[in-house]
């Protein structure tokens, strides 16, 4: 009988603790899943402001472009800005991956077209000091 007791006791903990791993799970992967679609969509912000490659094409026809961001958004990042008869090209490299390297490149992106579009005479030196 007590042996009964003890056997009724222990699948009882057991199914309770299972019910609450299996509610923690549900919870993990709701979060994971509204994590990934911030992610999803941040990475959509920075392919809007990466240069298109038809534009480099119509500057530069015989280019190829290697971007393979290590995660879903990257620290990473090309750019190009014709102007006059200058053609500015930059692939930077900027510090962290994820979230944080593609906040910081989006940043390096939007300083970019400002600096240029603002100089008269474009140098790789003037930009950089800018």
């Amino acid at each position: 009988m007590i042996v009964t007791l003890y056997t009724r006791n222990l699948r009882a903990i057991i199914k309770e603790r299972t019910a609450e791993i299996r509610h923690q799970k549900e919870l993990v992967e709701e979060i994971n899943n509204h994590i990934l679609d911030s992610i999803k969509y941040a990475k959509r912000i920075q392919d809007a402001l990466i240069t298109p490659k038809d534009e480099i094409t119509e500057v530069l026809s015989d280019h190829f472009i290697l971007f393979k961001p290590r995660d879903i958004v990257s620290g990473d990042f090309y750019w190009m800005k014709q102007k006059n008869n200058t053609i500015v090209t930059v692939a930077a490299d900027c510090t962290g991956h994820g979230v944080p390297g593609a906040f910081v490149s989006m940043l390096g992106i939007a300083f970019l077209n400002e600096i240029v579009s603002k100089m008269e005479e474009l140098t790789a030196d003037q930009i950089l000091i800018k």
